[in-house]
Formats: C-alpha cells, sequence, structure tokens
C-alpha cells in the first residue's frame, strides 16, 4: 500500500470535476478536509470559487461530504453547519462526518468507514482531499481509499498543535521522504497525479 497521495494541487479550484471524473471514472465519492481545505481554520465561510468546484462533482453524481476532526459538540455543530450551507449552495447532499459524533480522530479509519457508511460508496471508490499528509493522506491510505489528493493549506489560520508540532516534523519529514512540495508555492495550480 502506497502512503502517498494519488494527486497534488494548490487548491480546489485547480480540480477539474470534468476532467476528474472522466481520468478516474471509478469515483463515486469525494470526502473533504474541512479546515485548511475548503474553508480556513473554524471559518464558517465557503469561498464561491470552491463552491462551484463541488457544483460540478454534485452535477457528476459523485457524493460529497466533510471527514473533520472536531473535538467538541460545538466544534461538531459548527462542521454540520457548514456542510448544511453546501448542500444549499450545490444543491445536493453534503454530508458531515465528525471525530466527535464517530468517537476517532483522524488518521484513524473509523472515520473514513462512517463516512463509506453515509454514502453507501465502497472505500475503494471513494477519494479523500485534504491539506495534511498525516490525518488526510496517511488517514485515507489505512482506511484503504481508493486515492487522496493533497492540497496546500487554505487560508491563514491553524491549530497550534498543527502549526508548531505536525506541520515542522512529521508533515515536514514525510514530504521530504516522499518528494512532496514543502511549501504552498510548490503546489501546481492545476491537479497533478502522483
Amino acid at each position: 500500500m502506497s502512503l502517498r497521495p494519488s494527486h497534488i494541487v494548490h487548491d480546489l479550484t485547480g480540480i477539474d470535476p470534468a476532467k476528474f471524473c472522466a481520468d478516474n471514472p471509478w469515483v463515486r465519492a469525494i470526502s473533504y478536509d474541512r479546515d485548511g481545505t475548503v474553508t480556513d481554520y473554524h471559518s464558517a465561510e465557503v469561498p464561491e470559487e470552491h463552491l462551484e468546484v463541488l457544483r460540478g462533482f454534485a452535477r457528476l453524481g459523485i457524493k460529497q461530504g466533510f471527514i473533520s476532526n472536531a473535538g467538541s459538540a460545538e466544534s461538531a455543530q459548527a462542521v454540520d453547519e457548514v456542510a448544511e450551507f453546501i448542500s444549499d449552495a450545490i444543491g445536493a447532499e453534503f454530508i458531515s462526518v465528525t471525530s466527535y459524533k464517530v468517537g476517532a480522530r483522524k488518521p484513524h479509519p473509523v472515520p473514513f468507514l462512517a463516512f463509506g457508511g453515509k454514502t453507501l460508496i465502497s472505500m475503494a471508490n471513494t477519494v479523500h482531499v485534504g491539506d495534511q499528509w498525516y490525518k488526510d493522506v496517511y488517514g485515507a491510505r489505512m482506511a484503504a481509499l481508493g486515492g487522496a489528493v493533497l492540497v496546500a493549506r487554505y487560508g491563514k489560520g491553524d491549530d497550534w498543535r498543527v502549526r508548531l508540532l505536525q506541520r515542522p516534523t512529521i508533515e515536514l519529514a514525510a514530504r521530504i521522504a516522499m518528494g512532496l512540495p514543502k511549501l504552498t508555492k510548490k503546489f501546481s495550480p492545476t491537479l497533478e497525479e502522483i
């Protein structure tokens, strides 16, 4: 099993839904990390250009939603509210799975499996998109998802533990070992298969 992402891209706007689905016809569901991928850290604001990508996948019949680490009922509720907003904005259900509700945090496979339980799509036909190798790519690979897209972190906010502990140690070491971009500006503006 590879622990590398299947794709890398600067941000969601570099993913063309029609091309992605044509190149990966096996994909039936896509999960997303919330903070640093779809929104800035703990933000309820979803950029219109991100919504347009999500709409594109919805039009193609791809099931989508969040898999987010949320440490409290309040933060889980905030994730649910953003998912509800996205559902309305894209005209399709946008699922919400939080670590608080399923009792395990990414990279543990449980949140990924819970997402599969909600979509009723096999792990092999699901892709996860996130900004952290450890929680998103490693987690997706450990849960046997068909693919994992690593994006550069979106926004300026970040959890202090991630910013001060995870990114300078685990993230940096993994990216160096795998030849992945270390800096945001080094990510390709368009989706790149690796």
